[in-house]
């Protein structure tokens, strides 16, 4: 059990890795929403295995100050890639609109 977990984690951290290079190298609207929706899926993931057990385990997990600290900064990631992609929708559609009168 604990090797599937790790296993999980460190695909996990791969992925968020690879998005935020995405972020810093190729800043776009679809990083910043793969940015987002990771960081939601850790959330909601780590959430629900706090109600009911995860594979092979017995008991649902605790919550603790690291899990929360951890869960705060995904979230705080979160917005920030909503924000960036807020602002890249509102940057784009001049373009849209200067092209339609053209």
């Amino acid at each position: 059990m604990a090797a599937a977990q790790g296993i999980f984690f460190y695909a996990a951290g791969v992925v968020a890795a690879i998005i935020a290079a995405a972020i810093l190298t190729w800043p776009s609207r679809l990083a910043y929403l793969s940015g987002a929706g990771i960081s939601l899926a850790l959330i909601v993931l780590w959430a629900v295995f706090r109600i009911v057990p995860p594979p092979g385990a017995e008991t649902a997990e605790v919550v603790d100050l690291i899990g929360v600290l951890t869960k705060a900064t995904e979230l705080v990631a979160a917005a920030a890639c909503i924000v960036l992609w807020l602002r890249a929708r509102r940057t784009r559609q001049p373009d849209r609109i200067e092209s339609q009168t053209s």
